[in-house]
């Protein structure tokens, strides 16, 4: 498995009641960073990935340093699709990166069942990712919107807003489990992010915006307070 250490980045959370949706807008636009759009917003879907044992869910819950989650990624309203990432997000303490790989297919959740999707995962997967494939199972479902923001005087220094969390558990599942949400509350995830070697300016990106950042995963969170019940 190839890793991109040149894309090692510090990733700080911060997460904000939905009540303070026009708030969160307005310390963006008014930062000293003058952060502007990088992309347009997209829905952003993702498959969650995880051992019959939960190791990735139980290395965060001992609070193990050194992380990975395995997720399939893509990008629209639907949930049928012809290419998708395959990703192996890493994570040491707040630095961050991830290991990619395309996977190419005919995609529809409608109709196809896990072992399908597997299957197609599988058949364009290759090294350590297709191993950790083999390993794992879908565990869940999420999708929500996302705002892309960038310095004005530096690309690499970003800024992105998630909105609108759904979230379903896929346990025990033959097929995609696309009905039944879990419920949750509305929260707004604002997530600086910052290439390893500019961190000296973490401090004024992060004391802009009137809240403390923390430890939050939207995979940990759906798992701790619901896969168990």
């Amino acid at each position: 498995m190839t890793t991109n250490q040149d894309q090692t980045r510090y990733e700080i959370k911060i997460v904000f009641d939905r009540f303070l949706r026009n708030h969160v807008s307005q310390w963006i636009r008014l930062h000293s960073a003058g952060f502007i759009q990088a992309y347009p917003p997209r829905k952003v879907n993702n498959i969650y990935f995880d051992t019959i044992n939960l190791d990735s869910l139980n290395d965060h819950i001992s609070g193990i340093s050194e992380r990975r989650k395995l997720r399939l990624r893509w990008y629209g309203e639907a949930f049928v699709f012809q290419s998708a990432l395959l990703e192996v997000k890493q994570k040491v303490n707040r630095l961050g990166w991830k290991d990619t790989q395309l996977i190419s297919g005919s995609f529809d959740f409608q109709t196809m069942t896990w072992n399908d999707i597997t299957t197609l995962i599988k058949q364009s997967s290759r090294d350590g990712f297709l191993q950790m494939v083999e390993e794992s199972n879908p565990v869940l479902i999420n999708h929500y919107q996302r705002e892309y923001y960038k310095a004005s005087y530096d690309d690499e220094i970003r800024v992105s807003v998630d909105t609108k969390l759904t979230t379903y558990l896929q346990k025990d599942n033959y097929k995609p489990n696309l009905q039944f949400a879990l419920p949750s509350e509305e929260i707004i995830i604002l997530e600086v992010k910052c290439p390893l070697e500019k961190s000296d300016q973490i401090p004024k990106l992060l004391g802009e915006f009137p809240a403390r950042p923390g430890a939050f995963s939207k995979y940990n969170q759906a798992m701790e307070y619901n896969y168990f019940l």
